[in-house]
């Protein structure tokens, strides 16, 4: 093989071993990217959750005053007629606490509904982050396959470029195959 083609396929060599290693870190770094974007989603639907809470609370409360207020309201209708003993003031009450009831659980069936998608919307972050996380595995395994493809590719191009340069043994014979005596001689 010429010095030209030798050349050439040594430096093809060399440039898929970086494009290689190249895209494997980019690979990781892109992975590492997606998964601070997972945290911060993460954060945020936290955020979201808290302050679906949050209201959820405010509603409850403006709930029992309201149905505080009714009361009071029943109460003094009655007393001003007289009937704050009768059996209607009794039942006006007992509608006005049931109304109340009826609101506080569809309240807390709401908050249920939400925190049950919420919880569904973190494990799909999480699976997105395991995902990604099997991405960058499987890309930097690709690249160290196509480079170790590369090499064995190569290989047979830097193996004729090896016919033909014998190093013999250079534990025994240091100057063997570089075109030296075979002996050493030292003249006087």
């Amino acid at each position: 093989m010429d010095p030209i083609t030798g050349g050439l396929a040594v430096i093809g060599l060399g440039m898929s071993i970086f494009g290689g290693t190249s895209a494997a870190s980019e690979s990781r770094r892109q992975a590492q990217l997606q998964q601070q974007v997972a945290g911060q989603e993460t954060l945020l639907n936290a955020q979201r959750r808290q302050q679906m809470e949050m209201s959820n609370r405010r509603s409850q409360l403006e709930n029992v005053r309201n149905v505080q207020r009714a009361k009071a309201m029943g109460l003094v209708t009655a007393t001003s007629q007289g009937a704050q003993f009768g059996s209607g003031f009794e039942g006006g009450q007992a509608q006005i606490q049931g109304q109340g009831n009826y609101n506080a659980l569809g309240l807390s069936q709401a908050l249920q509904s939400g925190e049950t998608s919420f919880d569904i919307n973190d494990r799909i972050t999480n699976l997105r982050s395991q995902i990604t996380s099997s991405q960058s595995s499987q890309a930097t395994d690709q690249g160290l396959a196509s480079l170790g493809g590369s090499i064995f590719g190569a290989s047979t191009t830097l193996g004729k470029l090896g016919q033909g340069v014998s190093l013999g043994n250079p534990f025994s014979d240091p100057l063997s195959g570089f075109g030296g005596s075979s002996r050493w001689s030292i003249s006087g």
